[in-house]
């Protein structure tokens, strides 16, 4: 079955942060099938290995690993290319979602709405330490 939505999600070496990651997509409550699509831009670190034991326990993720290192856009422009699904969301592998309920939203804001083609909500900018920086937009 086709997911109504994909979570894109590119990496480089996020071994630090993906679990994080996943933890905020796989906790999502949503009324639609969705799947998480990981675009690896040729990690040298363990972030595809934390990648597969997620996927060992979650069928909804799909892994691309590149041979060689694309740069960003190509990574997110390959990837890109493999979805299938009506909705997208974007999410790279050192950022998360705090609230569980954000798809779902999101989703439900577009199908009420067939003239808007993108939302976005407000972000919070965190440092290393997880300590607030600010929030954009403002």
């Amino acid at each position: 079955m086709t997911p109504l939505l994909t979570i894109l999600c590119i990496t480089y070496n996020h071994e630090k942060y993906i679990a994080e990651a996943l933890d905020s997509f796989i906790c999502q409550e949503t009324s639609f099938p969705f799947e998480v699509l990981i675009g690896d831009d040729c990690s040298t670190d363990s972030t595809v290995t934390i990648v597969k034991q997620y996927m060992q326990k979650h069928n909804n993720i799909r892994l691309l690993q590149r041979d060689k290192n694309l740069g960003v856009n190509k990574n997110f422009y390959d990837t890109a290319s493999h979805i299938k699904s009506k909705y997208v969301a974007l999410c790279e592998g050192d950022d998360y979602w705090i609230d569980s309920n954000k798809l779902q939203k999101q989703v439900d804001f577009l199908e009420k709405n067939p003239n808007v083609t993108l939302c976005f909500h407000p972000v919070n900018v965190v440092d290393e330490k997880g300590e607030l920086q600010y929030i954009y937009p403002d």
